[in-house]
């Protein structure tokens, strides 16, 4: 996992969606095309590999919600799959107990504290 956030690049994101969308259907069977048009270096290819796949009928998610300015928030785990052209949920749990994921946001500019009054 940690060397799927080493490239947490957004810009390489793009790059990729961008040159996919050229793709023929065909070219998309696999990641390859990822390293065969030069998306991917070999180093990152041979990184980021283990980490993608070239389809999928199921898909996870970690999904947070976080409450200004109260500072409360709630971590849920969830898989949906969508096999059969029918999508329905096939794991859903609050891991909120496990602490945070990542570290809160510094509040926006006059959130958390109370408007003064003029008397």
């Amino acid at each position: 996992l940690e060397d799927l956030w080493a490239f947490n690049d957004e810009a390489l994101a793009e790059t990729i969606v961008s040159a996919r969308g050229a793709l023929g259907s065909d070219r998309k069977t696999t990641i390859a095309w990822l390293y065969q048009e030069s998306v991917l270096d070999a180093a990152k290819f041979k990184t980021l590999a283990p980490l993608l796949t070239a389809r999928s009928a199921q898909f996870t998610f970690q999904v947070i919600g976080y409450g200004m300015p109260s500072g409360r928030f709630r971590v849920l785990e969830a898989a949906i799959d969508v096999a059969g052209g029918e999508r329905r949920v096939t794991y859903l749990r609050d891991v909120t107990r496990r602490g945070r994921p990542h570290r809160s946001p510094p509040p926006a500019p006059g959130i958390g504290r109370r408007a003064s009054r003029n008397r």
